[in-house]
């Protein structure tokens, strides 16, 4: 494929890698005890490890950029209508929330941007944060976990 047409599949992967370390692991003093739905998963493994653990409105418009690209196949889920970007800000919320209508979903005042190219940085960010910190003896198998999952498909040995 040329021309950056599969980007929407390798932004759902970056998400989906997402939900995937908050399902499996945490700080041993992790501020994300929650994390028997997708989304608590989703938004532990955007905020857990990342450099400014802060900001819930990353985690949550990352997961709802998640559901409607692997759910609806599309850029509107909720109350957010998406634009993708390869430069700017990682997230760019709308200046007003979205009506939903058809005509709102039209105005750039109602759109979500998302800098794909910075979110694809930041799951690798996390990723390579989370590695430094499971070598360091920094992480622990996250609330829920399925620990022989974790050995069998992510590489992860925990000592008990």
């Amino acid at each position: 494929m040329s021309g950056g047409q599969a980007r929407w599949l390798a932004t759902l992967a970056y998400l989906v890698a997402l939900e995937v370390v908050g399902s499996s692991v945490a700080k041993p003093s992790t501020k994300f005890p929650d994390r028997g739905n997708h989304k608590g998963k989703l938004m532990a493994g955007a905020l857990e490890f990342s450099p400014d653990d802060s900001e819930d409105e990353i985690g949550e418009v990352l997961y709802y950029a998640r559901c409607a690209l692997a759910h609806d196949y599309g850029l509107q889920m909720n109350r957010y209508v998406f634009i993708f970007t390869a430069s700017g800000p990682m997230i760019t919320p709308a200046a007003v929330p979205w009506d939903r209508t058809l005509d709102g979903a039209k105005k750039s005042s109602m759109n979500t941007v998302l800098n794909i190219k910075a979110i694809g940085e930041y799951v690798e960010d996390i990723v390579a944060t989370v590695r430094r910190e499971f070598a360091a003896g920094g992480v622990v198998p996250a609330p829920r976990a399925d620990i022989e999952a974790m050995q069998l498909f992510g590489g992860f040995y925990f000592r008990t």
